[in-house]
């Protein structure tokens, strides 16, 4: 699987993206760059602000211009994408036709765990009855067949960032 565009780093929080996405970039001798932060440098928002200002709509129209603007204008970038980017048609169709999308697996439990002191900053997480396991696998059942369209899905488990980092090389190269 040959690359001639970006690795697109996808999966629900917790999944390694911006972990795993500075050591493969760096491997590949490339960008990184995190579509979460370059919104938040571009609106001057918090994305947790966002979403409890305007709404997860305009949130989504951020994101869906960012991957616009990395899809069309930029190359040799591993972006780490916001766990609901894949669920605009139109950004999984712009993912797929300029480079490759990488799909960062692991349960909804490991998840959780990784997410334990951080599940505050992260606005869809917030569930009724503080149940972020549960909610972790409501979003993975609700998009869990979107995930599944990347080109490459690497589970990750109990590996660290540079064992992710290495087994994408290895599936790419």
């Amino acid at each position: 699987m040959r690359n001639t565009g970006n690795i697109y780093l996808t999966g629900l929080s917790g999944s390694g993206k911006s972990t795993v996405g500075p050591v493969l970039a760096q491997r590949l001798g490339w960008s990184f760059v995190d579509t979460d932060r370059l919104i938040e440098e571009t609106t001057g928002m918090a994305v947790t602000d966002i979403f409890s200002t305007f709404g997860e709509p305009a949130f989504r129209q951020h994101e869906a211009n960012m991957i616009e603007h990395v899809t069309t204008m930029c190359r040799e970038l591993v972006v780490s994408l916001g766990g609901g980017a894949i669920v605009n048609g139109e950004n999984r169709s712009r993912l797929r036709e300029s480079g490759i999308v990488v799909y960062l697996k692991a349960s909804p439990r490991v998840l959780a765990e990784r997410l334990e002191n951080t599940s505050e900053s992260r606005p869809l997480l917030h569930a009724r009855d503080n149940d972020v396991t549960k909610r972790l696998g409501e979003l993975l059942q609700e998009r869990e067949a979107l995930y599944e369209e990347a080109q490459l899905t690497i589970e990750t488990g109990d590996l660290n960032a540079g064992d992710v980092a290495e087994k994408i090389l290895a599936k790419i190269e």
